[in-house]
């Protein structure tokens, strides 16, 4: 909501801020990207008086943004003409991203062990702000290579039948865009068990149809879909290949009690929905006790 980021930036006076992107979440109160900018950006309004704003380049909104408090912001992204970007990008699926992350004064080769070219930007960032606080290159890339998630976040589970993708904590449609991206580049049947997103406002039914549109697009064998807005999802689907393996249940209990008569070995499983879902019960029933 408004004045949340205002409230929080006057407990932790920052001394560095950091947005990653101004992207379609809580628009049910925020109303628009917009919205969504002008409540992000409420964090600069106690921040140090020296301190630095490190903005993600390739955003259309952020980008607008030239000075915060006299001071340019530090730009990172993929667009070469951010301060801190990126080249020599490799997908290796599942396995990661490799890349080189160029600064000013220094060409950094940079693996990130989880999976999603969304994540040479949360990378390029970390390498932003380390480079601002003097940390010498090898520091930078042991200190990114090391990284691992936490459950419920883009975290890959290898079982003996499966592989999943457990990113059930939250979404909203960049990021369920972004996983539906990372389990196309993956091996064998793909599967997304997705759940509906909440907050998104008036436009809640097309972004989820959108959705569901997208997973065709991208190849995904068997979508699953679990929800009221899920709905939304299956139609979406179904415009684009009428013929689709597309399955829909109205809750997650319901889904919960046909998983495993859906799922296969060798299949690689995208879960995500908002937390309010509880799809952690379905990466539960899927990964051994």
């Amino acid at each position: 909501e408004f004045g949340e980021m205002t409230r929080l930036s006057q407990i932790a006076r920052p001394d560095i801020c950091v947005i990653t992107n101004i992207g379609q979440c809580h628009l049910e109160t925020l109303g628009d990207r917009n919205g969504v900018l002008r409540a992000k950006t409420e964090i600069f309004s106690y921040m140090q008086e020296n301190g630095t704003v490190y903005l993600n380049g390739d955003d259309d909104k952020l980008k607008q943004i030239k000075e915060v408090n006299g001071k340019k912001p530090v730009y990172y992204g993929l667009d070469k003409t951010c301060d801190v970007f990126a080249d020599n990008i490799i997908n290796d699926g599942l396995n990661g991203v490799y890349f080189d992350a160029v600064t000013s004064g220094s060409r950094i080769p940079v693996h990130v062990a989880v999976p999603g070219i969304h994540m040479v930007s949360d990378a390029l960032a970390s390498v932003a702000i380390a480079t601002g606080l003097g940390m010498k290159a090898e520091e930078i890339a042991t200190g990114i290579s090391k990284f691992t998630p936490v459950g419920g976040h883009s975290n890959i589970i290898k079982t003996d039948k499966f592989i999943i993708m457990d990113d059930c904590y939250n979404a909203n449609p960049v990021s369920m865009k972004a996983a539906i991206d990372v389990l196309a580049s993956a091996r064998g049947r793909k599967v997304a068990i997705i759940g509906d997103m909440f907050e998104l406002g008036t436009n809640e039914k097309m972004l989820h149809y959108d959705i569901g549109a997208y997973a065709v697009k991208k190849d995904i064998d068997c979508i699953v879909c679990a929800g009221t807005l899920a709905k939304q999802y299956v139609a979406g689907a179904l415009a684009i290949d009428g013929n689709h393996n597309v399955l829909y249940y109205e809750n997650t209990e319901k889904a919960l009690d046909m998983i495993k008569s859906i799922v296969k070995k060798g299949d690689s499983i995208l879960i995500k929905a908002s937390h309010a879902m509880e799809f952690e019960k379905i990466v539960a029933v899927l990964t051994p006790a």
